[in-house]
């Protein structure tokens, strides 16, 4: 029999052994306590759910001892809008318990590093926390998915490892391998594991002035490129502190690239058969499938499905979102002729884009949403000043295409939102190309970098000829596949992947 072995006993609540059986059940019977689990009962007999609501550990640790709360339940350390995630060396399970919903799962249960709760829970270590939300995941019947959006997980990084220097950083990667092993889990999570902490916290360490090495040290050393929510390759950064210059010396470079190339349109009727499942494979691309953290297969067939099931009305999925956002999108046309329009436009895509998060800066410029790489601008033009800069000095272009790119260049160059700068250059792009009858430009987006945004990187050797002829070169590809055939579609997906493993 289990008894509360010296802790207070809470008023409210009764574990087996507290009364005997039969006063227990005498009382039930009269009405005075209710059940809230086999055998936990209460005598709040008009509110069990606040019970519940108050003394979670207690009651799960007395059914579930030695758990772990990990999964999106990390967010918050426990309980969020009803939901709580646990892992243990058991089999799956769900448990209702009045106002709660306990979604167990099978898994390692505490290990060195995670943290003792009252009552013989456990909360998962903040490294452990970060694995197990790589784990794949989807949202079923209306609840959240029980693994964390990029987006989620990326700020649950930076604010559990918010001010790690460069020997703190060394060591969570050092940590990565063992932790994989020790929690069984399959080596593949390791890269993607070690690649999302460089892309977010190196990123964080530049943006503090800190050069960063992986083998511990910190100093003076050129940062790893690789990009992060609040900087990376093509963002604005304090060691330039003439940015407008700087912005329109680039948009120069591109006017007078495409005024030497001067491609010709390459006109599509998107009402053709031929297009059907085109935005299909710009949300695949879009969805992130190919950022270097995911398993293509098992997202390829989830995101197939999501199409086909919308085909029916019936999905509601993240990759839905994305889908739904591109088909036919033609918010920003080349009748967009005003920055202040343009801003306006481009703030709902990034609202449209992040529906459905948790992000609260979704719509927001980074430095109207109070994030860290805000600092960046220092007292410099505001995100929305350079984008009127850069806006008006593009959109006098003739060339459909110039004045496209231009504006995939502008975003790239000075990412004006904390997530999500690469998606939405890319719907822009697409966007003026669909106002006018041009076909649309479909290129991954790898590592949260586009094959162009890598050109990009070094500004003060960027080629604009190479630059302007692979968007051509993209667009005519692109212009080539039979997007009515779900098999080629697929087949095509797969040597873009192929050619980026080989030449990424």
């Amino acid at each position: 029999m289990h008894s509360l072995e010296g802790r207070a006993m809470v008023a409210s609540l009764f574990f087996p052994g507290d009364k005997p059986p039969a006063t227990i059940h005498g009382l039930h019977k009269a009405g005075s306590i209710v059940r809230i689990a086999p055998g936990i009962y209460t005598d709040n007999v008009l509110d069990p759910a606040a019970v519940v609501g108050q003394e979670w550990q207690v009651i799960l640790g007395h059914m579930l001892p030695n758990s772990v709360v990990t999964d999106r339940s990390v967010l918050c350390g426990g309980p969020h809008n009803g939901l709580l995630f646990l892992a243990r060396p058991s089999k799956a399970r769900q448990i209702v318990l009045p106002g709660l919903v306990v979604s167990v799962r099978q898994g390692r249960g505490p290990i060195e590093g995670d943290i003792a709760l009252p009552g013989g829970l456990f909360q998962a270590s903040p490294l452990r926390a970060v694995l197990e939300n790589l784990l794949p995941s989807r949202a079923v019947r209306g609840k959240p998915a029980r693994t964390l959006s990029d987006f989620e997980l990326s700020n649950f990084i930076r604010g559990k490892f918010a001010g790690c220097d460069g020997n703190r950083l060394a060591e969570l990667m050092g940590g990565v391998p063992r932790l994989v092993e020790l929690l069984g889990l399959n080596d593949d999570l390791i890269p993607r594991a070690e690649l999302m902490l460089k892309r977010i916290l190196v990123a964080d360490l530049d943006n503090a002035g800190q050069g960063v090495s992986l083998d511990g040290s910190v100093g003076k050393s050129k940062p790893i490129e690789l990009e992060g929510p609040q900087g990376g390759a093509g963002g604005i950064s304090e060691s330039r502190p003439d940015l407008a210059s700087e912005l329109l010396d680039l948009l120069h470079l591109v006017s007078e690239g495409i005024g030497r190339v001067q491609p010709g349109a390459f006109m599509v009727d998107e009402s053709e058969a031929k297009w059907t499942y085109r935005p299909f494979v710009e949300a695949f691309y879009m969805s992130g499938i190919l950022d270097g953290m995911t398993d293509n297969g098992p997202l390829l067939k989830k995101a197939l499905r999501s199409v086909m099931l919308a085909e029916r009305g019936q999905d509601d999925s993240y990759f839905m979102r994305h889908y739904s956002l591109v088909s036919g999108r033609t918010d920003v046309t080349r009748d967009v002729n005003t920055s202040e329009k343009f801003i306006s436009i481009l703030k709902g895509l990034h609202s449209k884009f992040l529906g459905g998060s948790v992000e609260v800066s979704a719509g927001l410029f980074k430095d109207q949403s109070g994030a860290p790489s805000a600092t960046a601008l220092g007292s410099g033009p505001s995100v929305s000043d350079l984008l009127s800069i850069g806006f008006e000095s593009i959109v006098g272009l003739e060339s459909n295409l110039g004045f496209a790119i231009g504006l995939y260049v502008l975003i790239s160059f000075i990412r004006p939102f904390e997530f999500a700068n690469e998606q939405i250059a890319s719907i822009v792009l697409n966007s003026v190309l669909s106002s006018v009858g041009e076909c649309r430009i479909i290129f991954p987006v790898v590592d949260g970098n586009s094959e162009f945004s890598r050109l990009l990187t070094d500004r003060d050797s960027i080629d604009s000829g190479i630059l302007i002829n692979r968007f051509i070169a993209r667009q005519e590809s692109t212009g080539k596949s039979d997007y009515q055939d779900l098999g080629l579609v697929l087949k095509d997906i797969r040597v873009d992947i192929s050619e980026l493993e080989i030449n990424p």
